[in-house]
């Protein structure tokens, strides 16, 4: 029995999705300075992945076929990207 639990987890690892990238040692996670944060998204070109992971703390990255309600909100904590011309690398974007 302790054969089959031990190849079950590693299967369960070997199929969760990882990102190993780590953060950047001077990332752009300030809602009071968007600007900053977005000239920052430009530098770095991050993937979708690799902004949620990096700004978790502070706004969420709206994916492209995400749904997001309408209401408004004044404190930047959606970030609306706008992509590159392959649709991989984050390049900037919008708060709303």
């Amino acid at each position: 029995m302790k054969c089959h639990a031990i190849g079950l987890l590693a299967i369960i690892a070997l199929c969760a999705p990882v990102i190993t990238a780590a953060k950047p040692a001077t990332y752009g996670c300030d809602r009071a300075k968007p600007e900053a944060m977005l000239n920052w998204l430009q530098k770095i070109r991050p993937t979708l992945d690799h902004a949620r992971v990096w700004l978790s703390s502070c706004t969420h990255v709206v994916g492209p076929d995400e749904v997001t309600t309408r209401e408004l909100r004044t404190d930047n904590s959606r970030l609306f990207p706008y992509y590159d011309e392959t649709r991989l690398r984050i390049i900037g974007g919008e708060f709303r």
